[in-house]
């Protein structure tokens, strides 16, 4: 049995992210989920295996919550709804 480590570098692209099929035929297919989170009363099902789901609850709460609105709202939009503002110079 190889090494977990070795194992996820592996199964990891250089670029740092699993192989997503891109390749496969049907990959386009409506059916495909591969950009959604599978998830169980607003809990991803696959959590981190390194991470107490406490700790995992907590930090995800606390990155929603700090999210701002722009980013939130142009993350989910084809193109930016809310363009950045410049900053206020501090007095």
């Amino acid at each position: 049995m190889q090494h977990p480590a070795l194992e996820r570098r592996r199964l990891l692209h250089a670029g740092g992210y699993p192989c997503i099929a891109c390749t496969a035929p049907e990959f386009e297919s409506p059916k495909s989920t591969f950009t959604e989170t599978p998830k169980i009363a607003g809990m991803s099902v696959g959590l981190p295996t390194d991470m107490p789901k406490a700790w995992f609850m907590a930090l995800s709460s606390l990155s929603k919550a700090a999210t701002p609105k722009r980013i939130d709202t142009n993350a989910r939009a084809d193109r930016v709804r809310i363009a950045p503002q410049p900053r206020r110079e501090r007095s």
